[in-house]
Formats: structure tokens, C-alpha cells, sequence
């Protein structure tokens, strides 16, 4: 996701759209990188289109997004300032 704000930064006319699966998501660069929305600028960057590929698993358990309700997953998205 890092790469995907990257190429949005003063490119006003970009979409930059990012698959991150769900065990992924819970590494500490990205679960950090869920807030890099807050240093865009909507006037100067383009946009981050995270799609997030809940498919429930990663090498030792099931993922974290794949325990909790949907309900949950998007207060989560939104309390990030999705």
C-alpha cells in the first residue's frame, strides 16, 4: 500500500488501486499504512483504492478481518477514514 500512496502523491489524476490480503493486512506496515489516507491532499494527490481480499487465511490461523462480523470489519475501514 506504501507503493499505491506513493504514486498518488502529486498526481492529481491518478487511482491507484491495491490488493492486500487479509493476512497482509495485519502485518505492523500495513495495519500503520491504513492511516497514510490522512497525508493526501485532495486538491494536489490522486486517490488509493485499497481492496481488501478477505479470503481468511495466512500461514499458522485464521486472520483477524476473517473473525470479526462485517459490521465490525467496516467501523474499523471508517475509523481510519475510509
Amino acid at each position: 500500500m506504501a507503493h499505491a500512496f506513493g504514486a498518488v502523491m502529486d498526481n492529481p489524476g491518478l487511482i491507484a488501486a491495491c490488493v492486500v490480503g487479509d493476512g497482509e493486512a495485519e502485518t505492523a506496515p500495513l495495519a500503520a499504512a491504513w492511516h497514510s489516507n490522512k497525508f493526501l491532499n485532495p486538491i494536489t494527490d490522486g486517490a488509493v483504492l485499497p481492496i481488501l481480499h478477505l479470503n481468511g487465511f495466512k500461514l499458522s490461523n485464521p486472520t483477524l478481518f476473517s473473525r470479526i462480523s462485517h459490521e465490525e470489519t467496516e467501523m474499523f475501514f471508517k475509523g481510519c477514514g475510509w
